[in-house]
């Protein structure tokens, strides 16, 4: 059985890993993700997620297709930047390794 996964993650944390659990069809995944986005993007017009944010949400759900993960970088509405992915059980440690590596460049800025 296909799990899927979303992971999030903000600059003003330094891109800590956020992991949701396990969800059986992508299709509850991307609900997450919308139910994400509507909260830290736009908490007061959800109508306004599903139109101006359709993009991101395809672009993450075809790279979830075509390699096991997809993610995409948005602004909260504090002015972060926030990373939003998705992955198939399987391939968590190629998503991880997005933030991981953004982790690093900020920890890397105060050694």
């Amino acid at each position: 059985m296909e799990k899927y996964f979303v992971y999030f993650g903000t600059e003003e944390n330094a891109y800590e890993i956020e992991k949701s659990k396990a969800f059986k069809t992508m299709e509850k995944a991307v609900e997450d993700v919308k139910e994400y986005l509507n909260v830290e993007c736009n908490p007061f017009e959800s109508e306004k997620v599903d139109k101006e944010l359709k993009p991101s949400i395809d672009t993450i759900v075809e790279e979830l297709k075509a390699k096991g993960y997809g993610y995409e970088y948005l602004e909260n509405i504090h002015g972060y930047t926030i990373i939003l992915g998705i992955a198939k059980n399987g391939y968590c440690k190629n998503l991880r390794k997005v933030f991981t590596d953004y982790r690093q460049e900020i920890a890397n800025l105060f050694a």
